[in-house]
């Protein structure tokens, strides 16, 4: 979890452990009254840096085609584009 410099909720990160070296991260979130203040970026470190230093060496993170922000923000930090996937969906 992440909080400003007033002590504000600014967003959280979710890293998830598959394996002894593999692993994701699972969920990321920025608030909306904190987006667009870099905090993505700091939430991305981090939770990498952690996964890093608990053994994970190969890390993944899937995103909606249509998140740009959060897209750029891994890119950053040097993570490379692999796939696409096709996810079916029914609304009932």
């Amino acid at each position: 979890m992440a909080y400003n410099s007033k002590g504000e909720f600014a967003g959280l990160i979710v890293p998830q452990k598959f394996s002894k070296d593999r692993g994701a991260i699972n969920y990321i979130g920025v608030t909306p009254a904190q987006r667009e203040k870099g905090y993505v970026n700091d939430l991305l470190w981090e939770g990498s840096r952690l996964m890093i230093e608990d053994g994970i060496q190969n890390l993944v993170a899937d995103i909606d085609v249509q998140n740009h922000p959060l897209e750029k923000a891994l890119e950053l930090l040097g993570y490379q584009y692999k796939r696409s996937q096709v996810v079916l969906r029914l609304d009932l």
